[in-house]
């Protein structure tokens, strides 16, 4: 279940943002649970306004899929430069930072 989400996941960034972005995903499981989850995005996007956009679509659509006591990270960047973070605590709500 959680292999086509994230399959599907990957398919609505690729229609969603026409152009390149990468998406690598990590996950810890405990008994036999997803207890983490860290998404790596890489992007050729350089504007501000695109990193933002990215970065909520991506972070909104997997935490959609995710339990609220499962840790998410995404982490946004360029060819090699830091974009964004996101990140949520189980039962927190998430917190974004855009690098400037």
């Amino acid at each position: 279940q959680l292999a086509s989400a994230y399959k599907k996941l990957v398919q609505d960034v690729d229609d969603f943002f026409p152009r390149y972005v990468g998406l690598v995903g990590t996950g810890r499981f405990v008994d036999e649970q997803l207890a983490e989850l860290e998404l790596e995005a890489t992007t050729e996007f350089a504007g501000m306004a695109e990193v933002i956009q990215l970065t909520q679509y991506i972070g909104s659509r997997a935490l959609e899929m995710l339990p609220e006591q499962t840790y998410f990270a995404l982490y946004v960047s360029s060819i090699n430069e830091p974009k964004a973070i996101l990140v949520r605590q189980p039962g927190e709500e998430p917190a974004l930072h855009i690098y400037r």
